[in-house]
């Protein structure tokens, strides 16, 4: 079976396959009695199909060995259906439910069709629902730091034996601009096993440069000029130490600089920052330069690596007495900028919880201008999270108030990157009046 896509809501996974043939055989399963079962899917589980002589000939299976998860699943709602096409939310031709306890370490035959049936529509959708006990998220991110304390306690071990805590230092700009004495590169220092196990093929992406300390120089033009102006990116502008009031105050909302002591003061040049760590850092074995991706969000995400936790700020569009403080000891970072990040690099883990931060902090006092943003304007699943919430908030006081404003601004051309929300608020509009 081909698997075709995976679907996650907050208490389900559906799976979709295409199930390929051979004269009304599943390919693989041409002798009689031969189990052939897909790659893990959802949270550990797998699908099996096998070719019978006995009518109906074609057996769907299941099993979940390889199910392991906190807090403990116990019980599952499972339910396969045969589609018209490979649209999951399509008619289905044939459906089947049942209840099937985990873990269990024998396969379970879960529903016998006909040969003609695969053949006609090789479509087939595996939904596993969990019910309302327990979520997706909790057990994604229980998860998730499990995975981290465990790739963090094989580097400590290692640590212990070499005295090498960490063999990569990214260097990531807090700056905007071509670099100059008022832009800082700040360091961040890894150990590329903790990566690795969080967040495959990191390393690959494009934002990453290669080892700077041992390779050509590169022209280092901080990459933020092209971040979308928002007040919630981490970005930095023009920090000039000692001004005190004015130019050295120059912040974009939502930016946070450390305070500068001897121990953390921030290099002004890439041969600065490229030094060697003081004596009580074991020498490190590369130096990568970090293009696009503001500091703190950088920051944020090696935390997560070693972690699994994530703390993000509140939108700046946020009511102001519907903020809590956060603890200045927690490394945060906006949550749109970690959505960016995590876009580029395929988490959807790193996503959700984004996304999820970014809708805890929404209101009818702000989703308007949220809706119509120049960042949510970038990714569909924002958009479409924010223009439901709208649609909720449309009758609301605050809403009614500030969306004629709002109107004229994008048929003005002052928000041009706001004709898709618009086009879309009033589609769905449209179909509530329906």
């Amino acid at each position: 079976m081909q698997k075709l896509k995976e679907d996650w809501t907050s208490h389900s996974i559906t799976s979709v396959f295409r199930i390929k043939h051979n004269n009304g055989r599943p390919v693989g399963c041409e002798v009689a009695c031969t189990r052939v079962f897909t790659d893990e899917c959802g949270l550990g589980w797998q699908f099996g199909i096998c070719y019978d002589k006995a009518a109906p000939e074609i057996d769907i299976f299941f099993r979940c060995t390889g199910v392991k998860v906190v807090p403990p699943i116990r019980q599952v709602r499972a339910t396969v259906r045969l589609l018209k096409d490979d649209d999951s939310e399509g008619n289905s031709l044939k459906e089947e439910s049942n209840s099937l306890s985990i873990p269990f370490d024998e396969e379970s035959r879960f529903v016998s069709w006909d040969p003609s049936d695969i053949v006609s529509h090789p479509f087939i959708a595996f939904t596993m629902d969990l019910g309302k006990g327990v979520t997706l998220d909790d057990i994604i991110q229980k998860r998730q730091t499990s995975m981290a304390e465990s790739a963090a306690h094989s580097v400590l071990k290692h640590a212990l034996r070499t005295g090498i805590s960490f063999d990569t230092k990214f260097l990531a700009f807090s700056g905007r601009g071509r670099l100059r004495e008022s832009d800082v590169l700040l360091p961040v220092y890894a150990h590329s096993a903790v990566l690795d196990a969080m967040v495959p093929n990191l390393f690959h992406s494009q934002f990453l440069t290669a080892d700077i300390a041992n390779g050509p120089q590169h022209d280092l033009e901080a990459p933020c000029d092209k971040y979308e102006l928002d007040s919630d990116v981490d970005v930095d502008v023009d920090v000039d130490e000692g001004e005190g009031e004015g130019k050295g105050e120059e912040k974009e909302k939502g930016a946070h600089i450390e305070e500068r002591t001897p121990l953390n003061r921030p290099p002004a040049t890439v041969e600065q920052a490229s030094m060697e760590p003081p004596p009580y850092f074991p020498n490190t074995t590369r130096t990568i330069l970090v293009k696009d991706v503001a500091f703190q969000t950088w920051q944020a995400l090696i935390y997560y690596c070693y972690t699994g936790e994530l703390t993000f700020r509140p939108l700046k569009s946020k009511v102001a007495e519907n903020k809590k403080p956060l603890d200045p000891g927690h490394i945060s970072c906006s949550p749109k900028s970690m959505y960016r990040l995590a876009y580029k690099i395929g988490s959807t883990d790193l996503m959700k919880r984004a996304l999820a931060s970014i809708r805890s902090s929404l209101s009818e006092h702000n989703i308007l201008d949220e809706a119509f943003s120049q960042f949510t304007s970038k990714y569909p699943a924002v958009q479409k999270m924010e223009l439901d919430l709208l649609v909720d908030y449309i009758s609301s006081p605050a809403v009614t108030q500030a969306l004629p404003g709002k109107m004229v601004d994008v048929s003005s051309g002052a928000v041009p990157h706001s004709h898709q929300a618009l086009t879309a608020l009033l589609r769905r509009l449209s179909e509530l009046k329906k």
